[in-house]
């Protein structure tokens, strides 16, 4: 069962990031799953790794397309990247230190960065990027 449902509402028409957003999701979803399936704490800790890293290596290459093609929205774009690393390495910093009632906060942030983030404000260097590319 997914947690997140990939939609075409979530696509800004650039398939090298529609693909890096589905690759995102599905991360997300193991995660969902794997929680739902019981696995053992090692193996949540290394999902969450796997989504740190991942975020990580999405939102340089959001980056560099933003700057490459010099999308005006670029320092708050990526205010909002540097904000998702700090809020999901503090919920797997507390995920390490033994709090697993964070599970569910990290879920509701995850689904409303798909939401908000990808959704919307994802949405706002379309036109530039796809005119250019």
């Amino acid at each position: 069962m997914d947690f997140i449902v990939w939609t075409e509402r979530y696509s800004v028409k650039i398939e090298k990031i529609d693909e890096q957003h589905k690759k995102f999701i599905g991360i997300i979803n193991k995660l969902y799953q794997g929680m739902l399936d019981g696995y053992e704490e090692p193996v949540l800790g290394v999902l969450l790794e796997e989504l740190i890293n991942y975020a990580s290596y999405h939102f340089k290459t959001e980056e560099k397309l933003m700057l490459e093609y010099d999308f005006k929205g670029y320092a708050e774009h990526k205010i909002e990247h540097e904000a998702f690393k700090v809020r999901i390495e503090d919920f797997y910093g507390e995920w390490q230190h033994g709090d697993k009632k964070i599970i569910g906060d990290l879920f509701v942030f995850l689904n409303e960065w798909v939401d908000v983030h990808i959704a919307k404000t994802d949405q706002k260097y379309v036109d530039l990027l796809t005119a250019r590319l």
